[in-house]
């Protein structure tokens, strides 16, 4: 059996702060699970959502994680759930000409594939809420780049035309 991430003398080697994207709830679900179950802080977890609204996120992962660590019999406390709120822009898989631009400079400077509907909004999400607090989510910060690449598909023409005027 696995120890915590203390018992396992990994040290200081957890991040002050994880961010994702929030959309079902599943994922900060599983993550706020596991960081429970290997010692680690659920109040490190910062979600953003790209749909719906933070209080609608707060309570639905909550109960995810609850009614979870009940069908596998797990120990968990008080969920604490973080939802940065702010972030969905024009709206769920809706991007603006100025994020896709955006996303084009950063895969172009940085190598960073960041899809408009999901990843792409959460990582905007994170940037906004450092350039306010950076005090606030310490000073090794994560980003997990949770999928949504295989939907860069849906902005073909959209992606085209701003490429275009680029030029």
């Amino acid at each position: 059996m696995l120890g915590t991430w203390a018992q396992l003398g990994l040290g200081t080697r957890a991040r002050d702060s994880l961010y994702f994207a929030v959309g079902s709830g599943g994922t900060h679900a599983g993550l706020h699970l596991g960081y429970e179950l290997h010692g680690l802080p659920t109040n490190s977890l910062w979600a953003v959502n790209v749909s719906d609204n933070a209080a609608y996120f707060e309570k639905h992962v909550a109960q995810l994680i609850q009614s979870t660590a009940q069908e596998f019999q797990l120990q968990s406390g008080e969920p604490t759930v973080q939802v940065l709120d702010g972030y969905v822009g024009e709206g769920y898989a809706l991007a603006s000409d100025d994020d896709l631009r955006f996303y084009l400079r950063l895969a172009r400077q940085e190598g960073v594939l960041l899809d408009p509907a999901y990843c792409g909004k959460a990582f905007r999400g994170m940037l906004a809420e450092l350039k306010k607090n950076p005090e606030r989510f310490g000073q090794k910060i994560l980003f997990l780049n949770s999928g949504g690449g295989h939907s860069i598909e849906a902005y073909r023409d959209q992606l085209a035309r701003v490429i275009k005027e680029q030029k």
